[in-house]
C-alpha cells in the first residue's frame, strides 16, 4: 500500500512539473487561467494522498521501512508539490506575463528532477538496487546545483537590469518558488538515500 501511494504521489507532481514547464514554455493564451486551476488541483490530490499515508501509517506495525523515513519522504515530497504549486500561484497572481530564459531552463530541470524521483521511488520495494536508486539521486543533485547557478545569474541580471521596482520584484520572487522547488527535490533525494542506508542489509 505505501510504494503505491508514493508512486501516485510520484506521479502526480511529475505531472503537475509537466504542466508548468509546459506553460512556461508556450505563448501567452487564453487558457492560461484553466492551467493554474489544474496544477492546484493536483495539488489537492497530492495532498489527499499524503494524508492517506498517515493514515495508513497509524494502522500498520511494521511499515516497509522505518516509520520515521516514511513520514519524512511522505511530507518532503507534499513539500516538493507545495513549492511547484506556489510557482503557479506566483505566477498567476502576479500577472507575469514575460517569462525568461531563466524561469523556463529552472522548470525543465525541477522537471527532470521530477522525473529521476518518480524513477527512484519506483525502485524503492526492492532496496537491493542501490546502486540505480543513487544514481537517479545524483542526477537529481546535478540538477539543482544547475538550478542555483542560473537562479544567481538570473536575480543578478534582474538587479543590473531591471529599472522597475515592481517588475524586479514580481521575477525574484517568481525565481525564487522556482529555486525552492528544485532545493526540494534534492531533500527528497536525500530522503531516498537515507532510507537506503538505514535498509543496508549486511
Amino acid at each position: 500500500m505505501f510504494f503505491q501511494l508514493f508512486n501516485q504521489i510520484a506521479q502526480n507532481i511529475t505531472v503537475m512539473a509537466t504542466t508548468l514547464e509546459e506553460l512556461l514554455h508556450t505563448e501567452l493564451n487564453d487558457n492560461r487561467e484553466e492551467v493554474f486551476k489544474k496544477i492546484s488541483s493536483l495539488e489537492h490530490i497530492g495532498d489527499d494522498l499524503t494524508h492517506k499515508i498517515y493514515l495508513e501509517l497509524d494502522q500498520v506495525f511494521y511499515p516497509p521501512f522505518d516509520r520515521k523515513d516514511v513520514h519524512l519522504l511522505a511530507s518532503a515530497l507534499d513539500d516538493l508539490a507545495d513549492y511547484i504549486n506556489e510557482a503557479s500561484e506566483r505566477m498567476n497572481l502576479y500577472g507575469i506575463d514575460e517569462v525568461s530564459a531563466a524561469m523556463q531552463q529552472m522548470t525543465t530541470l525541477t522537471l527532470n528532477s521530477c522525473i529521476e524521483l518518480q524513477k527512484a521511488i519506483a525502485e524503492l520495494p526492492n532496496l537491493k538496487k542501490q546502486t540505480v536508486i543513487k544514481s537517479y539521486c545524483e542526477k537529481i543533485k546535478e540538477f539543482e546545483y544547475q538550478t542555483d547557478q542560473i537562479y544567481y545569474g538570473a536575480v543578478a541580471q534582474l538587479f543590473e537590469k531591471e529599472k522597475d521596482a515592481i517588475t524586479l520584484i514580481k521575477h525574484k520572487d517568481m525565481l525564487t518558488s522556482l529555486e525552492a522547488a528544485a532545493n526540494m527535490a534534492e531533500d527528497v533525494a536525500e530522503v531516498i538515500e537515507t532510507i537506503l542506508i538505514n535498509n543496508v542489509r549486511l
